[in-house]
């Protein structure tokens, strides 16, 4: 029964403390058993020495005892103190709190879970340098996330995750050259990966090199021509660098329309204030997405219709936005008359 038990365990569940039971359990079962037929064969009157079972088992509890200690409990303190700094994170406490708790979780490198802490860190740094970028707490969060991301660059060399979550922290922390840089390193290591060259088009976007960026998102599009997303990437750079002719021209003629529902031709439209096509788009993402997802998709097309001054269509938006998003009802039905007074109306 019992190794049924710790097979099922370990198969379909696996929870790492009940999985060290079990197999103490086991050890322990097994041992008693072979103790006690050892007994039973030790003839009467003998001065043959038997360790009792009682000392094995009381000694297997305490090493189990231990050896759970040792191996889950620091390891649950970390995860905690991980948990409160991604509360922090989301509730916009200051970064001095936030680096505490960070302080707290990080594990030494090489350890289970330590990349996982050290990104997430590295995702906090750059909201907090979004946010107030030259405070003193934002300025301590990012040195300090900066000093584990080059760390494990420097201890996992040839992996380009830690080389792109470096080049990423550079890139939204104002040293966007510097970023440049480590993600051309990162190439090198592994040629054409599209996510690396897209990095390196926002950083040139940043830095204000329309054309550098266009060409990043090209090489990421050359690398694999067949791919539609790089495709409509490299045709969206295009439309937003100020090709639009060129852009569209492309996804005419890979697509067969100029409103291809992706990110960054979405993104290029709203740069150009192209309504219209804005608008196009979310008609066609409208009815891939269900629940709170679709109503946030017609939120969009409400305030994207007010941009154009179609407030019964705005208006209609709204009301189906209030149809999946039912928390959404006060503020939808704030909004809706406010359009019907005639007012500005300003979505958040």
């Amino acid at each position: 029964g019992l190794i049924v038990g710790y097979g099922i365990h370990n198969v379909f569940v696996f929870d790492n403390l009940v999985s060290y039971i079990y197999f103490g359990m086991l050890l322990a079962y097994i041992h008693a058993s072979h103790i006690r037929a050892k007994i039973a064969d030790v003839p009467v009157g003998s001065t043959q020495s038997v360790i009792r079972p009682e000392i094995v088992m009381g000694a297997g509890v305490v090493g189990a005892i231990a050896l759970i200690y040792f191996v889950n409990v620091p390891h649950i303190a970390r995860s905690q103190s991980l948990i409160e700094a991604l509360r922090l994170d989301y509730g916009g406490a200051d970064s001095s709190a936030l680096l505490a708790e960070y302080e707290n979780a990080l594990i030494p490198e090489g350890g289970v879970g330590s990349s996982e802490v050290r990104e997430q860190l590295i995702q906090s740094a750059i909201k907090k340098y979004a946010a107030e970028p030259d405070a003193p707490g934002t300025i301590a969060i990012v040195s300090r996330a900066e000093a584990e991301a080059r760390a494990a660059v420097a201890t996992d060399v040839g992996n380009t995750r830690p080389l792109y979550f470096l080049a990423h922290l550079l890139v939204y922390s104002g040293r966007e050259a510097e970023g440049i840089e480590v993600l051309r390193q990162a190439l090198a290591i592994n040629p054409g990966r599209q996510n690396f060259l897209y990095e390196i088009g926002q950083a040139y976007l940043k830095l204000g090199d329309v054309e550098q960026a266009i060409a990043a998102y090209k090489e990421a599009y050359d690398a694999e021509p067949e791919n539609d997303v790089a495709f409509a990437n490299h045709a969206g750079m295009l439309i937003g660098g100020g090709k639009k002719t060129e852009g569209e021209a492309l996804l005419l003629e890979r697509f067969g329309t100029t409103t291809v529902d992706n990110p960054f031709v979405l993104r290029a439209y709203q740069l150009k204030d192209d309504y219209e096509k804005i608008i196009a788009i979310l008609h066609v993402r409208v009815n891939q997405v269900q629940g709170e997802a679709r109503a946030a998709v017609y939120i969009s097309l409400g305030d994207n219709y007010l941009q154009l001054g179609k407030r019964e269509e705005a208006i209609t938006a709204f009301e189906q936005a209030i149809l999946f998003k039912p928390s959404f009802k006060e503020q939808g039905i704030q909004i809706i008359e406010a359009i019907k007074a005639g007012k500005n109306v300003v979505i958040q």
